[in-house]
């Protein structure tokens, strides 16, 4: 089961994406930051490590893929955390999953639909390719 914490704890996070605010989601004890208007994800660095581990995680990406396609198309964005310009990546293995990782901090955030999309491949492969990157 998925919580959203978001009125318990101030979400003061900016999406890095349509800019709204971000509500922490908790999936067994993994907590995340989803967006509450466009529903993209920010991970950070070791969450995504555990999620990979983490049978149905992929119920925190709640997200519209067609709205998370549409939202791809944004390229200059920063991360939430540290303000640095992020980078645009494609996971090789699935070119039509495209996310955005910090230098700084090695967080991600995936667009709505691409923690799924990834889930539904290979995403053991997938994380090791991030953290060569």
């Amino acid at each position: 089961m998925v919580y959203s914490i978001s009125n318990l704890i101030g979400g003061d996070m900016q999406c890095a994406k349509c800019g709204s605010l971000m509500e922490k989601v908790i999936y067994e004890s993994i907590e995340a930051d989803r967006c509450l208007e466009c529903k993209g994800l920010w991970l950070d660095a070791e969450v995504v490590n555990a999620l990979i581990h983490m049978q149905g995680s992929e119920l925190v990406d709640s997200g519209d893929r067609s709205i998370g396609k549409l939202m791809n198309e944004k390229r200059e964005i920063y991360c939430p955390l540290c303000g640095v310009l992020m980078n645009h990546l494609a996971d090789p293995d699935n070119p039509d999953v495209e996310y955005e990782k910090c230098p700084a901090c090695n967080g991600m955030f995936l667009d709505a639909g691409e923690l799924s999309s990834l889930k539904g491949e290979s995403f053991l492969n997938f994380v090791k390719k991030f953290k060569e990157n």
